[in-house]
């Protein structure tokens, strides 16, 4: 009974397996044989202005990196920003009253 049962299931399976070729085949001719329509326009003319726009950061490319070996305020600033500077030129005045006041008073406590 089983195996009665299992050869008709496969009958039927390889029947369905056939019709759904021979429709797959079919529909395939019918697609191939129909056309389909396009709409086209004219090209546009018109004048393109052509720029581009970017985001970023200027950075020089040559950098120094200037470091105070003593700490106190800044009373004059001998030169701009961007300005050509050679080597050995004063760029910063400190307030020389706080090494003054020092100097004094190491003069003081030696005498």
């Amino acid at each position: 009974m089983k195996n009665t049962n299992s050869r008709i299931h496969l009958k039927a399976i390889l029947l369905i397996a056939v019709l759904m070729l021979f429709v797959g085949c079919k529909e395939e001719e019918k697609e191939e044989n129909t056309t389909l329509t396009v709409q086209t326009s004219p090209p546009i003319e018109r004048e393109i202005v052509q720029w581009d726009e970017f985001t970023g950061r200027f950075q020089a490319t040559d950098r120094v990196e200037i470091r105070a070996r003593v700490s106190g305020y800044i009373d004059r600033v001998n030169f701009t920003d961007g300005q050509m500077v050679k080597k050995g030129d004063v760029l910063f005045i400190i307030d020389q009253r706080p090494f003054r006041i020092a100097l004094q008073q190491a003069q003081a406590n030696r005498s």
